[in-house]
């Protein structure tokens, strides 16, 4: 079961206030160094683009780079997460080894904290 329509991106607007919660969720401001700086940040604001992107309906020539780089980047932090999954909010505080299934659905701001 994908996620819920209340979960999903619809356009533009929801892309961002997707993006700022997950911004806010993980370190309460929103620096342009630490997109740069940090893959984690990078894959959360590259999974928000590639959900836009898919459920507005946009031609696979446009989206074929960013999913090049989205699962690239995917592979380098060792995460492996479906489009559509993860309401917003969503905080990964480390990159590491995280498998989310394609039929989960996971409401707002989730944190992923890995055991001892």
């Amino acid at each position: 079961m994908p996620a819920l329509p209340e979960n999903r991106i619809h356009n533009w607007l929801d892309c961002r206030a997707f993006m700022a919660a997950d911004y806010y969720s993980r370190s309460g401001r929103r620096p342009v160094i630490e997109f740069v700086m940090n893959p984690v940040v990078r894959f959360l604001v590259l999974l928000r683009i590639a959900e836009w992107l898919l459920n507005i309906g946009a031609p696979f020539i446009v989206r074929a780079p960013l999913m090049f780089w989205f699962r690239r980047l995917s592979m380098r932090c060792g995460f492996s997460i479906s489009l559509n999954v993860f309401g917003p909010g969503i905080a990964l505080p480390h990159y590491g080894p995280l498998m989310v299934h394609q039929d989960a659905c996971i409401g707002r701001n989730c944190q992923s904290i890995s055991a001892p």
